[in-house]
Protein backbone atom coordinates (compact mmCIF):
# COMPACT_ATOMS: atom_id res chain seq x y z
CA UNK A 1 0.00 0.00 0.00
CA UNK A 2 1.37 3.19 -1.17
CA UNK A 3 3.23 5.51 1.73
CA UNK A 4 3.28 2.83 4.33
CA UNK A 5 6.89 1.75 5.53
CA UNK A 6 7.38 -1.49 5.36
CA UNK A 7 8.01 -2.99 9.37
CA UNK A 8 11.59 -2.68 9.20
CA UNK A 9 11.84 1.05 8.41
CA UNK A 10 11.60 3.88 10.92
CA UNK A 11 13.10 2.72 13.68
CA UNK A 12 11.41 -0.85 13.32
CA UNK A 13 13.76 -3.31 14.07
CA UNK A 14 13.09 -7.29 12.55
CA UNK A 15 13.65 -9.74 15.86
CA UNK A 16 16.77 -11.61 13.78
CA UNK A 17 18.38 -7.74 13.45
CA UNK A 18 17.98 -7.21 17.27
CA UNK A 19 19.08 -10.97 18.05
CA UNK A 20 22.39 -10.12 15.89
CA UNK A 21 22.83 -7.11 17.95
CA UNK A 22 22.32 -8.75 21.04
CA UNK A 23 24.96 -11.43 20.10
CA UNK A 24 27.06 -8.83 19.00
CA UNK A 25 26.79 -6.99 22.26
CA UNK A 26 27.06 -10.18 24.23
CA UNK A 27 30.61 -11.28 22.20
CA UNK A 28 31.69 -7.81 23.34
CA UNK A 29 31.09 -8.30 26.86
CA UNK A 30 32.89 -11.45 27.05
CA UNK A 31 36.19 -10.06 25.03
CA UNK A 32 35.98 -7.41 27.42
CA UNK A 33 36.17 -9.31 30.90
CA UNK A 34 38.89 -12.01 29.23
CA UNK A 35 40.82 -8.84 28.54
CA UNK A 36 40.49 -7.55 31.81
CA UNK A 37 41.14 -10.27 33.92
CA UNK A 38 44.23 -11.95 31.57
CA UNK A 39 46.15 -8.57 31.64
CA UNK A 40 46.28 -8.73 35.71
CA UNK A 41 47.54 -12.20 36.71
CA UNK A 42 50.01 -11.75 33.63
CA UNK A 43 51.54 -8.44 34.71
CA UNK A 44 51.70 -9.83 38.28
CA UNK A 45 53.81 -12.73 37.59
CA UNK A 46 55.74 -10.49 34.66
CA UNK A 47 56.67 -8.03 38.00
CA UNK A 48 57.86 -11.26 40.22
CA UNK A 49 59.99 -12.96 37.28
CA UNK A 50 61.18 -9.33 36.81
CA UNK A 51 61.98 -8.71 40.40
CA UNK A 52 63.95 -11.83 40.47
CA UNK A 53 66.01 -11.54 37.62
CA UNK A 54 66.97 -7.89 38.37
CA UNK A 55 68.21 -8.88 42.01
CA UNK A 56 68.65 -12.72 42.37
CA UNK A 57 71.88 -12.28 43.26
CA UNK A 58 71.25 -10.17 46.70
CA UNK A 59 68.37 -12.49 47.78
CA UNK A 60 68.57 -14.61 50.72
CA UNK A 61 67.05 -18.21 51.05
CA UNK A 62 64.23 -17.05 52.28
CA UNK A 63 63.62 -14.26 50.53
CA UNK A 64 63.88 -16.59 47.59
CA UNK A 65 61.63 -18.99 48.72
CA UNK A 66 58.93 -16.24 49.59
CA UNK A 67 59.48 -14.75 46.26
CA UNK A 68 58.88 -18.15 44.68
CA UNK A 69 55.83 -18.97 46.50
CA UNK A 70 54.47 -16.05 45.18
CA UNK A 71 55.36 -16.99 41.72
CA UNK A 72 53.80 -19.91 42.31
CA UNK A 73 50.84 -18.65 43.43
CA UNK A 74 50.38 -16.13 40.47
CA UNK A 75 50.77 -18.84 37.62
CA UNK A 76 48.16 -20.70 39.63
CA UNK A 77 46.23 -17.71 39.63
CA UNK A 78 46.39 -17.95 35.76
CA UNK A 79 45.66 -21.42 34.97
CA UNK A 80 42.94 -20.97 37.14
CA UNK A 81 41.60 -18.19 35.38
CA UNK A 82 42.15 -19.89 31.74
CA UNK A 83 40.25 -22.33 32.70
CA UNK A 84 37.70 -21.01 33.98
CA UNK A 85 37.49 -18.65 30.72
CA UNK A 86 37.54 -21.75 28.81
CA UNK A 87 34.46 -23.80 30.63
CA UNK A 88 32.87 -19.75 30.30
CA UNK A 89 33.46 -19.46 26.55
CA UNK A 90 32.20 -23.11 26.00
CA UNK A 91 28.88 -22.82 27.95
CA UNK A 92 28.16 -19.81 26.28
CA UNK A 93 28.56 -21.28 22.61
CA UNK A 94 26.81 -24.66 24.01
CA UNK A 95 29.78 -27.02 23.13
CA UNK A 96 30.10 -29.56 24.99
CA UNK A 97 27.27 -29.23 27.41
CA UNK A 98 26.72 -32.59 28.93
CA UNK A 99 24.96 -33.01 32.14
CA UNK A 100 25.19 -35.51 34.54
CA UNK A 101 24.08 -37.16 38.04
CA UNK A 102 27.45 -35.95 40.45
CA UNK A 103 27.35 -36.45 43.95
CA UNK A 104 27.30 -33.10 45.48
CA UNK A 105 29.46 -33.98 48.69
CA UNK A 106 32.52 -35.51 46.18
CA UNK A 107 32.18 -32.11 44.11
CA UNK A 108 32.64 -30.08 46.96
CA UNK A 109 35.93 -31.77 48.25
CA UNK A 110 36.99 -32.18 44.48
CA UNK A 111 37.06 -28.71 44.56
CA UNK A 112 38.65 -28.11 47.90
CA UNK A 113 41.14 -30.48 47.61
CA UNK A 114 43.99 -27.98 45.44
CA UNK A 115 42.80 -25.58 47.13
CA UNK A 116 43.79 -26.64 50.87
CA UNK A 117 47.28 -25.39 50.33
CA UNK A 118 46.64 -21.81 49.38
CA UNK A 119 43.92 -21.91 52.55
CA UNK A 120 46.75 -23.09 54.59
CA UNK A 121 48.89 -20.75 53.77
CA UNK A 122 46.60 -17.81 55.60
CA UNK A 123 46.17 -20.70 58.44
CA UNK A 124 42.29 -20.93 57.36
CA UNK A 125 40.52 -24.31 58.51
CA UNK A 126 37.88 -25.64 56.62
CA UNK A 127 34.06 -27.51 57.70
CA UNK A 128 32.42 -29.92 55.52
CA UNK A 129 28.92 -30.02 56.12
CA UNK A 130 28.53 -31.57 52.81
CA UNK A 131 24.89 -32.79 51.91
CA UNK A 132 24.45 -36.78 52.36
CA UNK A 133 22.65 -38.47 49.57
CA UNK A 134 22.30 -35.77 47.60
CA UNK A 135 23.16 -35.78 43.66
CA UNK A 136 23.84 -32.32 41.28
CA UNK A 137 22.79 -32.44 37.14
CA UNK A 138 25.27 -30.37 35.82
CA UNK A 139 28.46 -30.30 33.36
CA UNK A 140 31.14 -31.63 35.64
CA UNK A 141 33.79 -29.43 34.60
CA UNK A 142 31.01 -26.67 34.67
CA UNK A 143 30.59 -26.77 38.49
CA UNK A 144 34.27 -27.57 39.49
CA UNK A 145 34.68 -24.18 37.31
CA UNK A 146 31.96 -22.39 39.82
CA UNK A 147 33.12 -23.85 43.11
CA UNK A 148 36.54 -23.14 42.57
CA UNK A 149 35.61 -19.70 42.34
CA UNK A 150 34.13 -19.56 45.07
CA UNK A 151 36.19 -20.81 47.26
CA UNK A 152 39.38 -18.74 46.27
CA UNK A 153 36.97 -15.64 46.43
CA UNK A 154 36.34 -16.84 49.69
CA UNK A 155 40.31 -18.32 50.74
CA UNK A 156 40.92 -14.41 49.04
CA UNK A 157 38.56 -12.21 51.88
CA UNK A 158 39.21 -14.64 54.70
CA UNK A 159 41.36 -13.35 56.91
CA UNK A 160 44.58 -15.36 58.63
CA UNK A 161 43.58 -17.89 61.41
CA UNK A 162 39.53 -18.15 59.71
CA UNK A 163 37.54 -20.65 58.64
CA UNK A 164 35.25 -21.97 55.84
CA UNK A 165 32.14 -23.96 55.52
CA UNK A 166 31.50 -25.74 52.28
CA UNK A 167 27.85 -27.89 52.54
CA UNK A 168 24.26 -27.99 51.09
CA UNK A 169 20.66 -29.43 51.07
CA UNK A 170 17.98 -30.79 48.99
CA UNK A 171 15.72 -27.52 48.43
CA UNK A 172 13.17 -29.61 46.96
CA UNK A 173 12.35 -31.90 44.59
CA UNK A 174 14.30 -31.03 41.55
CA UNK A 175 16.51 -28.68 43.16
CA UNK A 176 19.88 -28.33 45.52
CA UNK A 177 21.29 -25.68 46.97
CA UNK A 178 24.99 -25.99 47.86
CA UNK A 179 26.82 -22.99 49.82
CA UNK A 180 30.50 -21.73 51.09
CA UNK A 181 30.48 -20.20 53.76
CA UNK A 182 32.91 -17.51 54.99
CA UNK A 183 33.81 -15.12 58.46
CA UNK A 184 35.98 -12.87 56.62
CA UNK A 185 35.56 -9.22 55.42
CA UNK A 186 32.67 -9.31 54.18
CA UNK A 187 30.73 -6.79 51.43
CA UNK A 188 29.23 -3.40 51.76
CA UNK A 189 25.55 -3.28 50.72
CA UNK A 190 26.40 -0.98 47.66
CA UNK A 191 29.32 -2.90 46.30
CA UNK A 192 27.25 -6.31 47.12
CA UNK A 193 24.42 -4.74 44.22
CA UNK A 194 27.05 -4.00 41.74
CA UNK A 195 28.26 -7.80 41.81
CA UNK A 196 25.25 -9.32 41.13
CA UNK A 197 24.75 -6.35 38.88
CA UNK A 198 27.42 -7.94 36.88
CA UNK A 199 30.02 -5.18 37.50
CA UNK A 200 33.47 -6.69 36.78
CA UNK A 201 35.71 -5.60 39.39
CA UNK A 202 39.27 -6.83 41.49
CA UNK A 203 39.62 -5.71 45.14
CA UNK A 204 42.85 -7.03 47.16
CA UNK A 205 41.95 -9.58 49.31
CA UNK A 206 43.11 -9.60 52.84
CA UNK A 207 46.57 -10.48 51.67
CA UNK A 208 46.87 -7.88 49.52
CA UNK A 209 45.95 -11.19 46.83
CA UNK A 210 45.57 -10.16 43.35
CA UNK A 211 41.73 -11.46 41.87
CA UNK A 212 40.70 -11.68 38.17
CA UNK A 213 37.35 -9.58 38.63
CA UNK A 214 35.54 -12.35 36.78
CA UNK A 215 34.71 -13.99 39.85
CA UNK A 216 30.99 -13.68 41.06
CA UNK A 217 30.35 -12.81 36.77
CA UNK A 218 31.51 -15.93 35.81
CA UNK A 219 29.50 -18.11 38.79
CA UNK A 220 26.29 -16.82 37.66
CA UNK A 221 26.80 -17.13 34.08
CA UNK A 222 27.88 -20.49 34.47
CA UNK A 223 24.89 -21.48 36.87
CA UNK A 224 22.36 -19.98 35.13
CA UNK A 225 23.41 -21.68 31.99
CA UNK A 226 23.04 -24.90 34.30
CA UNK A 227 19.40 -24.32 35.06
CA UNK A 228 20.49 -22.90 38.47
CA UNK A 229 21.54 -19.49 40.07
CA UNK A 230 23.59 -17.50 42.80
CA UNK A 231 22.79 -15.62 45.71
CA UNK A 232 24.64 -14.05 48.42
CA UNK A 233 24.43 -12.91 52.11
CA UNK A 234 26.91 -10.87 53.27
CA UNK A 235 27.65 -7.77 55.45
CA UNK A 236 31.19 -5.85 56.35
CA UNK A 237 33.27 -7.62 58.91
CA UNK A 238 30.49 -10.73 59.17
CA UNK A 239 31.16 -12.73 56.46
CA UNK A 240 30.09 -13.84 53.35
CA UNK A 241 27.73 -16.55 52.35
CA UNK A 242 27.28 -17.49 48.58
CA UNK A 243 24.14 -19.74 47.66
CA UNK A 244 24.83 -22.13 44.31
CA UNK A 245 21.26 -23.71 43.21
CA UNK A 246 20.83 -25.92 41.08
CA UNK A 247 19.00 -28.91 39.24
CA UNK A 248 19.20 -32.10 41.50
CA UNK A 249 18.14 -35.53 42.32
CA UNK A 250 17.98 -37.90 45.38
CA UNK A 251 19.93 -40.53 46.03
CA UNK A 252 18.82 -43.48 47.88
CA UNK A 253 20.74 -45.79 50.11
CA UNK A 254 21.93 -48.08 47.82
CA UNK A 255 23.53 -45.36 45.59
CA UNK A 256 21.10 -45.04 42.76
CA UNK A 257 19.66 -42.10 41.96
CA UNK A 258 15.73 -41.62 42.78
Amino acid sequence: MAGVAPPHAKGHRLPLTMKADAQVAERDRILTIIGHDLRGPANSLKSLVQLLADNAATFTPKELADLSRKIDRACSLQLELLDSLLTWGRAQAGQGWEPTSVMASEALEAAWGPLASLAGEKNIGMTDASPAGVNVLVDPPLLQTILRNLLVNAIKFTRPGGRIEVGGRLLKPGMAELHVRDNGVGIAPERLSSLLGGVVESTPGTWSEQGSGLGLRLCRDLARKAGGGIRIESAPDHGTTVFLTLPALRINPAGNDL
